[in-house]
């Protein structure tokens, strides 16, 4: 086994790495010595289903830190390969894949955009699995500024070929478009709302999207139950990201040319 391989078996839980290191986010496994020559290896480990349901208590971990890899790497040759084993994950209950995938996608960046549209397109795919694809491509729109407007062209495409009975999956799809503040895909959002095409009990109704845009006043109804885009809009995130683009402060000139400063401009 190739010696920079062989040090993933030595890691043990990630929590206690994470712990021993004092940081809440992922590691630069890079620094472990993995490069592009690496990507092969670290994608088989993945598909490695043994790997998976391992009782070592440290191979058992092994997929987790080459997807974590592979998504550093930004291996756009590990896209297909990775959203291949969703249904094996979920099949299984792998948490941490089920929760890590999306960020995984999110770091490969612009070139997993197509093969991801590809997989969100294709009607056969599971909800479950298609679901965590487009959180994918809404962490692509959200870590690498420069492919915002690639991932929502993507999402149009989507959105007018949607499959009109995947009311779950739509509704999820919108929910990634909210978290985006994608106000410029209201009218394809509008059209599955007119085909009866969304689940509300996920997405909310139109006018509660509308809302969450920025496009209408927010209705005060307390006694409307909360969405599942309502729990996830108040969600704390447990870990950290590397942005592509440097962090903008709010006192910083803001990045569209106005003159003013990012708080009282693009800010809100």
């Amino acid at each position: 086994m190739n010696e920079t391989i062989a040090q993933l078996y030595q890691l043990g839980d990630p929590r206690l790495l994470d712990k021993k290191k004092g940081a809440n986010g992922w590691h630069n496994y890079i620094q472990l010595g993995f490069t592009q020559e690496h990507i092969p290896e670290l994608i088989a480990l993945v598909q490695d289903e043994t790997l998976s349901t391992s009782s070592d208590r440290n191979a058992v971990w092994v997929p987790l830190y080459a997807w974590r890899t592979l998504g550093q790497l930004r291996a756009v040759e590990a896209v297909e390969p990775l959203v291949s084993m969703l249904d094996f994950f979920f099949k299984v209950n792998d948490e941490w894949a089920i929760t890590e995938m999306s960020e995984v996608l999110g770091l490969i960046g612009q070139p997993a955009i197509r093969p991801l549209l590809d997989y969100i397109l294709d009607h056969s795919n599971s909800t479950p699995s298609r679901s965590i694809v487009s959180e994918g491509l809404g962490k692509i729109a959200a870590y690498h500024l420069k492919a915002r407007d690639e991932v929502l062209n993507a999402f149009h495409v989507y959105l007018t070929q949607a499959d009109y009975k995947a009311k779950d999956f739509n509704a999820l799809l919108i929910c990634v478009v909210m978290h985006l503040n994608a106000a410029e895909l209201i009218d394809d959002i509008r059209q599955l709302y007119v085909k009866d095409a969304i689940n509300i009990a996920i997405a909310g109704t139109l006018d509660a999207v509308e809302a969450n845009l920025g496009l209408r006043e927010k209705p005060i109804n307390k006694g409307t139950p909360k969405t599942f885009y309502d729990t996830l809009e108040t969600a704390t995130p447990d870990k950290t990201y590397t942005r592509e683009e440097p962090k903008i402060g709010r006192n910083d000139p803001c990045t569209c040319g106005s003159g003013k400063k990012y708080k009282k401009c693009c800010l809100h």
